[in-house]
């Protein structure tokens, strides 16, 4: 799903701009001490490392930069004149990490994030806005596509429901936990009946929420575990508005998480109901993808800030076991293979 090339890069550069500056500084120390003994003193580092960065240096450069006058290592004409320029890349260089240093202190600057829709509508539009209210001075840049264009610059954070691979070096926390229910629409269960027992939904129209590529849903009410295997569904989506719309037009039941389901009653009651309400699926944890490393005093405290603000009913919840080593212990459950399959847009 995210390509795997532009972290790599963006480290390759970062690595390429230190190593031409230990260079740099190698040959300042050079030509101060006109020693490499003294130079790899001062710098504390090998002897033969300063020596390999000179050479690299003067291999980049393609010219000699020191000549050797007895036990002293002298500039050449265009070490001179490399001089000159050498101590105004180091102040440049300092100058810049402390801008950077000063960034990182101070609550500014950009955020830029990646957050699929199903968390933007009822969350996080909310947590965005605060923050922005609460601190002047960032603005926040917000995808909800997952495009490999948008990891060339290595955004500050990317929010998923359940876990995701994303290219390069990556640290994680969860901020809650999705449970999932079964809904259906009145106007459906009055034509259909309601279902008390997951053995009676090969009888109903299914229709999950997003595409499961493991194809399997497991069911339990803490007692008795199931294992439903819908072939294919009539109408399965990545789109969660999709699907809350398609279940409450009365198109059959689906799974919804709990916590989306019960904001859109509050919106426009009594156009979905929990069918079968001691029944619940595997939960999916709510997870914030950060960079490695110091981040930015913006990226930690809007990362605070969302861990703070996440809605009490993304608690820890009802576990259901789903690991390989268990599945005998659930009843396996064929669901209705029906005609038609769209894949909406997230």
């Amino acid at each position: 799903m995210y390509g795997t090339g532009c972290s790599k890069y963006g480290i390759s550069v970062r690595r390429a701009m230190k190593t031409e500056l230990q260079g740099i500084r190698a040959f300042a120390a050079l030509s101060r001490y006109h020693s490499v003994t003294a130079a790899a003193k001062a710098l504390n580092q090998p002897k033969s490392t300063i020596s390999r960065r000179l050479a690299q240096l003067e291999t980049e450069l393609g010219q000699a930069l020191f000549i050797k006058q007895g036990s002293r290592l002298m500039l050449t004409r265009a070490g001179e004149v490399f001089a000159e320029y050498c101590e105004r890349l180091l102040t440049m260089a300092e100058e810049s990490q402390n801008a950077l240093q000063s960034l990182k202190q101070s609550v500014s600057g950009e955020v830029t994030m990646i957050a699929p829709p199903s968390l933007i509508r009822g969350w996080l539009r909310a947590q965005c806005h605060q923050f922005l209210d609460e601190h002047s001075q960032v603005n926040i840049r917000l995808f909800t596509e997952a495009r490999d264009e948008y990891f060339q610059n290595e955004p500050d954070i990317v929010l998923s429901i359940g876990e995701q691979d994303l290219p390069g070096t990556w640290r994680k926390k969860t901020l809650g936990y999705w449970q999932f229910g079964l809904y259906a629409s009145p106007s459906y269960i009055e034509k259909k009946g309601a279902p008390t027992h997951p053995n009676q939904l090969s009888r109903h129209q299914w229709l999950p929420f997003e595409c499961d590529s493991s194809n399997t849903i497991y069911l339990s009410n803490g007692q008795e575990h199931c294992m439903a295997m819908p072939p294919i569904s009539r109408l399965t989506s990545d789109n969660l508005l999709l699907q809350i719309d398609s279940i409450a037009s009365g198109y059959g039941i689906g799974l919804l998480p709990t916590w989306v389901a019960n904001n859109y009653l509050k919106a426009h009651p009594r156009n979905i109901e929990l069918c079968m309400p001691d029944w619940y699926s595997a939960a999916r944890p709510v997870v914030c993808y950060f960079a490695a490393g110091v981040l930015p005093l913006r990226v930690q405290t809007l990362i605070k800030a969302l861990n703070d603000n996440t809605p009490k009913e993304w608690l820890e919840p009802r576990s259901v076991n789903n690991k390989t080593s268990d599945h005998e212990k659930y009843k396996h459950i064929r669901l209705p293979s029906t005609s038609m399959t769209l894949n909406g847009v997230s």
